[in-house]
């Protein structure tokens, strides 16, 4: 086991780098610190990588629980909105392609692929959305393995930190800057009127992080271009 001082909160996505950095193995697994994985989680997973180069990543799925049962969480289903505010779109249904994988259940990916797998600024979420377009614009497949199974307790480090604000303000300015990053403008366009329902109801569905919200729309305006570099 290694462990890597820093000097400043980096939050995940700085930290999952530094971690990258130091690490030895071919392939990279990267855990939460409220996941419990199976015993042959990895036999379940790591073939589908040996097999096939052009799979650069594979994901599990996490099961969530609630009091002393475990289910799956709504993200594993596709409804509308969901589909508007995250961009899910995948069912959980059997071992398939997918356009990208969720973050609470962590990918394993091809070190060789993503030495520096995240951008730091995203600091924490939609770091997985970013790592799995990345995949896709190398040309890369992204599978789903509905048999490799995880435990997720929930939330054990952000969910003690009472900084609710702080992480609806980057969660949504990094789902919107996956957007202005990956997408095509062509396809932004056509997307703006789906976009502004989308936001327009984080708004209306949750008064109470309305200001974070609108921080996270102001940060997107003032640093676009900086944004626009990152294509």
């Amino acid at each position: 086991v290694r462990i890597v001082k820093l000097s400043a909160n980096l939050g995940f996505a700085g930290g999952v780098n530094r971690g990258v950095k130091v690490s030895k193995g071919k392939y990279i697994a990267v855990f939460n610190d409220d996941l419990i994985a199976t015993r042959d989680f990895l036999k379940k997973t790591i073939p589908y990588l040996e097999k096939d180069e052009k799979v650069a990543m594979v994901g599990p799925t996490a099961y969530h629980r609630r009091g002393k049962k475990w289910f799956l969480p709504s993200y594993y289903t596709i409804n509308p909105l969901q589909f508007l505010t995250k961009n899910i779109d995948f069912l959980i249904d059997n071992r398939k392609r997918v356009a990208r994988l969720i973050g609470i259940a962590p990918p394993i990916f091809r070190k060789s692929l993503f030495r520096i797998p995240y951008d730091d600024e995203y600091f924490a979420y939609y770091e997985d959305s970013y790592l799995s377009f990345r995949a896709l614009l190398n040309g890369y497949d992204i599978l789903y393995i509905p048999e490799a199974k995880l435990k997720h307790y929930g939330s054990i480090t952000i969910g003690g930190m009472n900084k609710k604000a702080f992480f609806k303000f980057i969660g949504n300015r990094n789902r919107l800057m996956n957007i202005l990053i990956f997408y095509r403008f062509s396809t932004i366009i056509k997307l703006i009127p789906l976009i502004l329902i989308g936001e327009i109801s984080l708004y209306v569905s949750n008064p109470l992080s309305s200001l974070s919200i609108l921080k996270s729309h102001l940060w997107i305006i003032i640093h676009f271009f900086k944004v626009m570099e990152k294509r």
